[in-house]
């Protein structure tokens, strides 16, 4: 059959392993346990798995912007961010994003859901308010 070596193992035929793919799982599975531990960039994180990886290896990954697609996935499961909100009085900041990588306050000030609403940040004042549009 070509060369190639087949086995016969309980009423099945399995060929010859394919190393480029086997390393591939390897390194996605790399990727994924990364993508759970660590807080570093999609793009940094794909690099670095991939870089002593042989050609064929290479060849046979997903496209790259799919892994990064990926990475992105398990994170936002992982921290299971809130729904976007669909009024201002539905928007809720949970404790988790009220700070910022280093510790510091990122919201100083938050008024409260209603429909004049005030937000201070670090950087920028927001103030949310509702318009009353009458008839034309």
């Amino acid at each position: 059959m070509n060369g190639e070596i087949v086995h016969r193992w309980k009423d099945h035929i399995t060929h010859v392993g394919d190393a480029a793919a086997v390393e591939a799982a390897e390194i996605l599975t790399q990727i994924r346990k990364e993508a759970e531990n660590s807080t570093l960039p999609p793009k940094v994180l794909v690099s670095d798995a991939v870089a002593t990886a042989s050609q064929s290896a290479l060849a046979s990954l997903p496209v790259v912007d799919h892994v990064k697609r990926t990475v992105r996935n398990i994170r936002a499961r992982q921290n299971d961010y809130p729904k976007l909100p669909t009024t201002r009085r539905d928007i809720e900041i949970p404790d988790s994003l009220l700070r910022t990588k280093k510790g510091k306050n990122f919201l100083l000030f938050d008024s409260g859901s209603s429909d004049d609403r005030v937000c201070l940040e670090r950087e920028k004042i927001y103030v949310y308010y509702s318009i009353a549009i009458y008839g034309s």
